[in-house]
């Protein structure tokens, strides 16, 4: 059969079925659902613990294969990997896709991992889950001034970050570059000889 020919005998109904997939297709295109920054979901997360000084295998039976039987049993989880080696293992898990809120099988993953701390070695660190993998920073704000100390422009960054959180979407803000507060102090030995201060008592407070 001639495709071609028959199109032009028919050309009538050639130019409707034309005029008529035109129209569906501008249709579609125009109620297709989109966004400028579209919300990607990121379906993974991790569970890491370390034993200092344990060897690959050791740490394999100890800790990795008891978390990988815990982390099975979550049956919104698709995918379990684990890598082990000298003092550490870390799981990486994904979740379904068709799961759409993930908030219920990241608590249900602490939890399993509550569950098998008791059965981990003494002595094990963590097992420690990290459901933000998928976060990355979308803006990154510097405040700078003079005449101003650091503990001045940390409080203004705290106020800042408040403000910032009042935005929807906004889901974390750390404080980069802040400072430690300290507190020097300087004597003289005679003072404190003359007063029967001893220096260790003025460390110990």
């Amino acid at each position: 059969m001639n495709l071609a020919k028959l199109a032009l005998d028919h050309s009538r109904i050639t130019i409707i079925a034309m005029a008529m997939i035109v129209t569906l297709g501008v249709s579609i295109y125009l109620s297709y659902p989109s966004a400028e920054d579209p919300t990607i979901q990121i379906r993974s997360a991790s569970v890491t613990a370390s034993f200092p000084g344990m060897s690959t295998e050791r740490v394999e039976d100890l800790i990795a294969i008891p978390l990988e039987a815990a982390m099975r049993e979550i049956a919104e989880l698709d995918e379990i990997t684990s890598v082990s080696k000298a003092g550490s293992v870390r799981l990486n898990l994904t979740i379904r896709d068709e799961i759409s809120d993930l908030k219920p099988v990241f608590q249900d993953i602490r939890n399993k991992v509550q569950d098998v701390k008791e059965k981990l070695p003494e002595g094990t660190r963590g097992p420690n889950v990290n459901d933000e993998e998928g976060l990355t920073a979308i803006a990154t704000i510097a405040l700078w001034s003079d005449g101003f100390s650091m503990s001045e422009m940390q409080e203004v960054a705290r106020d800042t970050r408040d403000l910032l959180y009042a935005l929807k979407g906004v889901r974390k803000i750390d404080i980069l570059g802040a400072q430690e507060e300290r507190v020097y102090l300087e004597f003289v030995p005679a003072k404190l000889a003359e007063f029967g201060v001893p220096p260790q008592e003025i460390f110990g407070a």
